[in-house]
């Protein structure tokens, strides 16, 4: 098992390697959420039943870009490709890769224009493979 700590990520959107601000990665797999409920059993006896919320399952990838018109311009892309765009996270040297299918940039991209601006980028789509 590696058990390095995964720091170096290479983010992969539609077969293209994107720049990211570092340490603004984060991902969620999708695997949803499980709850559990009670139910009566008769003479003070309970039972649990458990479920799978399949609402919930919805793989989720987001990640900063500096404002630069190219990024801007990709921005801009992803969002017009509504649930087309691919994402891929991968580590060189490691095991780890994670895909998300058919993934849309969910969030309303703001622009901050400053020289330490950020330009944020959501996705939800598939779980991850």
């Amino acid at each position: 098992m590696d058990s390095r700590i995964l720091s170096n990520i290479t983010v992969t959107v539609n077969n293209t390697a994107i720049a990211y601000v570092p340490g603004s990665l984060k991902y969620n797999e999708g695997m949803g959420e499980q709850k559990m409920h009670p139910q009566a059993g008769g003479g003070g006896a309970v039972q649990i039943a458990y479920s799978d919320d399949v609402n919930t399952h919805i793989g989720k990838v987001s990640f900063e870009l500096l404002p630069t018109n190219a990024n801007i311009a990709l921005a801009r892309v992803w969002k017009n490709n509504g649930n087309a765009n691919v994402i891929r996270l991968s580590m060189s040297g490691s095991d780890f890769l994670k895909t998300f299918g058919n993934a849309a940039m969910t969030n309303s991209y703001e622009v901050n224009l400053s020289a330490d601006g950020k330009l944020a980028c959501e996705f939800q789509g598939n779980p991850a493979v």
